[in-house]
């Protein structure tokens, strides 16, 4: 999250992990609907940076600070490096001079965390470290961290309490503190409230549940989307207090949100045969959330993910269309709403940045008309039938309003609770573009496949001023 103050390590833990089982090195760690017709809500649109992979195939991006500099990793699995980007250059952390056996053939890093003062939470073969321009100062060795904020304070966990368990401590002022909670720490913000996940004795055994401990001490069970039986864990949390994470619900794991003095509510999922996972990483001053979750549609399950404005969005949905990427996981944000975490392109995976962009568009567009339904409602129809696709661009702007290759339709994750509504007409024939002068509407007629029946699909216009339209449909 923004200014360091939320830093998760969920899948790049799995990144040292799994170099210790090769390499014997770490030890593991433990809104309502709009109108029918009305036009869209704003619809969120990034443009997609590709971090590169350094001297390695793959990299991930875990942290962005209020500068934009990002910190993650290099490397793959056998040689993994930590990572600073900055001023568009990504530079593999060669200086940290951490301590690692001498018959090892090179060190090995991975970097979690990044504040505004740009100090960085490093973790290497003998443990963790706070890095900052050539400058790497060793955490104790019994402390697995986790998160810095804008302080310098580093929260984590201390083992050595007997089998796996440990408690959730505090690094700050080159001490540690345990703070006596059964637990790991996962997150702290500017003010020094911590959240993460306390260990639990439920109907079913130990369960770990959410929790928050403000800056004085007091401490707050957020129990789960389930009742006390079940289980949370939070991941991130905002300087107003907003707490996020993941939660057991009802068939699922959802991610989810918890502000001051409410109750956790849950985000939901996308739904489907394999829709049933979200879960939340972080969140910014203005209240926008990433993770990532599970989704029928496209090559790859895990989708990076956006909670914004009451609407969960695919954050594949909100980048070009044809930009060749298969957004993953979105692993932090700033409170500029830049986002970074990693996608697949090429065949590998790699670390990017999402940047907000709004692009200046020619045309007027009016939103969807009836018989469509804009974004978030899902338009219900039958597959194979031609769907009359009417919308306005201020006036009669010509036939040649479409960029090269559009309209298109593709695969798309679309929340479970979103509202539908059946599309009760539909025409006759082949696609093709009309326009009449006495409504001022244009109409696209398009041709859906008897094939699509029992899925998901977005229509995509993409107009010759470069802006793009959405309007989402499920096939019966």
């Amino acid at each position: 999250m923004s200014m360091g103050r939320n830093t998760t390590r969920m899948p790049l833990r799995a990144v040292l992990i799994s170099a210790a089982c090769l390499l014997s090195v770490f030890t593991a760690l433990g809104a309502p609907a709009p109108a029918r017709g009305a036009s869209a809500p704003t619809q969120p649109l990034y443009v997609v940076t590709d971090l590169g992979t350094g001297t390695g195939a793959e990299s991930w991006a875990s942290a962005i600070n209020a500068a934009g500099d990002i910190v993650g990793t290099t490397g793959g699995w056998a040689k993994p490096l930590a990572f600073l980007y900055t001023g568009g250059v990504l530079r593999e952390l060669l200086d940290l001079h951490l301590p690692y056996p001498s018959y090892l053939p090179y060190e090995i890093s991975a970097a979690y965390g990044i504040n505004d003062r740009g100090q960085v939470l490093v973790q290497g073969w003998s443990g963790y470290a706070i890095y900052n321009d050539g400058t790497t100062v060793l955490l104790p060795g019994n402390l697995t961290a986790h998160a810095i904020n804008n302080d310098g304070e580093v929260v984590g966990s201390l083992s050595g309490y007997g089998g796996d368990a440990s408690h959730v401590a505090l690094y700050r002022d080159g001490a540690v503190a345990d703070l006596g909670l059964a637990g790991y720490g996962a997150a702290i913000n500017g003010l020094g409230d911590i959240v993460g996940s306390l260990w639990r004795t439920g109907t079913q055994g130990i369960v770990s549940h959410a929790f928050l401990r403000s800056r004085d001490g007091a401490v707050l069970d957020l129990g789960s989307l389930v009742g006390p039986a079940g289980w949370s864990f939070a991941e991130g949390v905002n300087d107003a207090g907003v707490v996020v994470g993941q939660s057991e619900a009802a068939g699922a794991r959802n991610a989810f949100r918890v502000a001051p003095g409410g109750v956790m509510e849950d985000l939901g999922n996308f739904g489907g045969d394999n829709g049933n996972y979200s879960e939340a990483f972080a969140i910014n001053e203005a209240g926008e959330i990433v993770g990532q979750a599970t989704c029928d549609s496209g090559d790859r399950p895990l989708h990076a993910t956006l909670w914004k404005d009451g609407e969960m969005w695919d954050l594949n949905d909100v980048i070009a269309p044809d930009s060749g990427w298969s957004l993953e996981a979105a692993h932090d944000v700033n409170d500029a709403g830049s986002i970074v975490g990693w996608g697949w392109t090429g065949g590998h995976r790699h670390a990017v940045l999402l940047t907000p962009t709004v692009v200046d568009s020619i045309y007027e567009f009016s939103g969807f008309a009836p018989p469509i339904d804009s974004i978030p409602t899902v338009n219900a129809v039958q597959a194979g039938a031609t769907i009359p696709v009417r919308f306005g661009l201020g006036g009669d702007r010509g036939t040649d309003i479409f960029a090269p290759g559009y309209p298109l339709s593709q695969p798309t994750c679309v929340a479970a609770s979103a509202p539908v509504d059946p599309v009760e007409t539909t025409a006759t024939g082949s696609s093709g573009l009309t326009y009449s002068a006495a409504t001022g509407l244009y109409t696209y007629a398009w041709k859906t496949d008897p094939a699509w029946a029992g899925t998901q699909r977005q229509l995509v216009l993409g107009l010759a001023d470069g802006t793009y339209y959405r309007a989402t449909f499920a096939f019966r």
